[in-house]
């Protein structure tokens, strides 16, 4: 079992542990796109209009997807809270909305004229898998930092398990449970009373091994969009996994819809683009080799 470890807020100043791992998730994930960019060729410009089209998309589109599929009590009772991305935001609909961002700059261009922003058609359609790629490539090492943070926090609880299990946390029925190992703000406590899974932690540690497995394929060349496919695959699959160990019933139980949660739906919808990707990389292999089929028309 692991220890329950928490780190004490007070201690932060005006700092929490998880805004404090948000922001250097937040620093890190633009200096490793921008590096991952440079290395790769792609022009800094679009690049820059690129990222920032899938923050503000994954903020919006996280906050949606939050209020309307997991809090939709929240969303009835003050529909304005659409409007402010700072009530509440889910992992899996920050992708959503950042997919649905980066589609509409394929298409359109964005220009700041003072305090107007012009919109206009773009000629020619801008291929997004050369810049997906890039997200995928680093993408899973500041996600991880972010989770982290809920691991520190402890608000993402799972289900309570057998005494032993190596992925389950001691974990205390309230302050005064188990046995506190203090080391400045940072609390780690021994001999909690129950034995619960933390899907903060899970979700870190799997992503730091898909991190590992991503970057050992930096120096590689491939075909556009199979990076992309590497990680939809990885992340795809474990997420919807770790969504098998989420409270069931009780307050911190998670909607489901026909028995699964909203982000076991999206796991299967990304492990599928993964594997469309793939299969599409595959296919323009085969038709670039000599007396292959036609090329498939257009690109993502």
């Amino acid at each position: 079992m692991l220890p329950f470890v928490f780190i004490d807020a007070s201690k932060l100043g005006p700092f929490s542990p998880f805004g404090l791992c948000m922001m250097v998730a937040f620093f890190a994930g633009n200096a490793l796109t921008a590096w991952r960019a440079k290395k790769v060729g792609l022009d800094e410009r679009l690049f820059s209009e690129f990222l920032v089209a899938c923050l503000a998309g994954g903020f919006y589109g996280g906050h949606w997807i939050d209020l309307i599929f997991y809090h939709p009590e929240e969303l009835l009772a003050h529909p304005w809270k659409l409007l402010f991305f700072w009530y509440g935001l889910s992992s899996t609909g920050a992708f959503v909305g950042a997919l649905g961002a980066a589609a509409v700059w394929k298409y359109y261009d964005f220009t700041r004229a003072g305090l107007r922003v012009r919109v206009t058609r773009r000629e020619s359609p801008i291929p997004l898998l050369p810049y997906a790629d890039v997200n995928m490539a680093v993408g899973a090492i500041p996600f991880a930092i972010g989770r982290l943070g809920c691991a520190l926090v402890h608000d993402h609880p799972g289900r309570f398990t057998r005494p032993g299990h190596p992925f389950a946390l001691q974990w205390p029925l309230d302050e005064n449970d188990g046995v506190h190992h203090v080391f400045g703000p940072l609390h780690v406590v021994t001999g909690g009373s129950t034995t619960r899974f933390d899907l903060g932690l899970i979700e870190c540690m799997a992503l730091t091994v898909i991190a590992v497995v991503m970057a050992s394929l930096w120096k590689k060349r491939f075909r556009p969009g199979v990076l992309t496919a590497i990680a939809c695959g990885l992340y795809g699959t474990a997420r919807f996994f770790f969504d098998t160990l989420r409270v069931q019933e009780g307050p911190d139980a998670e909607l489901r819809y026909l028995g699964l949660t909203f982000a076991q739906y999206w796991s299967v919808a990304v492990v599928a683009l993964g594997v469309y990707l793939a299969v599409r990389a595959r296919r323009l292999a085969v038709a670039e080799a000599p007396g292959g089929p036609p090329l498939p028309r257009g690109e993502p």
